[in-house]
C-alpha cells in the first residue's frame, strides 16, 4: 500500500490509445507520460496540465498504473522552501509548455524555455533544482517523466494502479 508523503513524484502510464501520450512514451522510452508531484500525505497532488498547474488529488487517477518515487536524500529542512517555490510557481503558471512538448517530440531544444509555462515533468525537476537539489549533473533540456523513474536519487516506493 503506498501512502503519499510530500514531494513524492508521481508517474502515471499513458494510454496506447492517446496520441500526446505515445508520442511521450515513444519519445522518453517508456511507459510514463505523466508526472504529478504530491503536496500532503493525503494525496492532494500538483498536475501540470493545459490550463496551468492544477490541484488534483491522486483518486483522480484512480484504475490508472502508476509508480510513486521518493528523493533519498533529506528535504525535511526545507520543506516549507519547497512548498513556498511550489505555490509561487503554480500562481504564476501561465498554462502547460505545449511549445517544449512539442520540443520533445522533435528534439528542437529551442523550444523549451518559456519559464512561466511548464510540463509536467519540469515542474518537480526545477522545484528540486532551484532549491538546491540538483538530480542531474547537468541542466536537462528535455525532461521525461522516466527521469525520477530511473534516477538513482529516488527510490521507488509503489508500483501498481491506484
Amino acid at each position: 500500500m503506498y501512502r503519499p508523503e510530500p514531494f513524492d513524484i508521481i508517474i502515471v502510464d499513458g494510454h496506447r490509445y492517446n496520441p500526446l501520450h505515445l508520442a511521450i512514451m515513444w519519445r522518453g522510452l517508456d511507459p510514463g507520460s505523466h508526472c504529478l508531484t504530491v503536496k500532503n500525505i493525503d494525496g492532494a497532488v500538483w498536475s501540470p496540465e493545459g490550463k496551468g498547474i492544477l490541484d488534483k488529488h491522486l483518486t483522480d487517477y484512480a484504475g490508472r498504473s502508476i509508480s510513486a518515487h521518493r528523493y533519498i536524500g533529506s528535504i525535511d529542512l526545507n520543506l516549507n522552501k519547497l512548498w513556498k517555490w511550489a505555490y509561487k510557481t503554480q500562481a504564476e503558471c501561465r498554462g502547460y509548455d505545449m511549445c517544449a512538448w512539442a520540443g520533445f517530440v522533435t528534439g528542437l531544444k529551442s523550444l523549451a524555455n518559456d519559464e512561466t509555462r511548464w510540463t509536467c515533468a519540469e515542474f518537480p525537476y526545477w522545484l528540486f533544482h532551484d532549491n538546491g537539489y540538483r538530480l542531474t549533473p547537468n541542466d536537462e533540456a528535455f525532461i521525461y517523466p522516466r527521469l525520477f523513474r530511473f534516477n538513482p536519487l529516488f527510490m521507488e516506493m509503489y508500483r501498481g494502479r491506484i
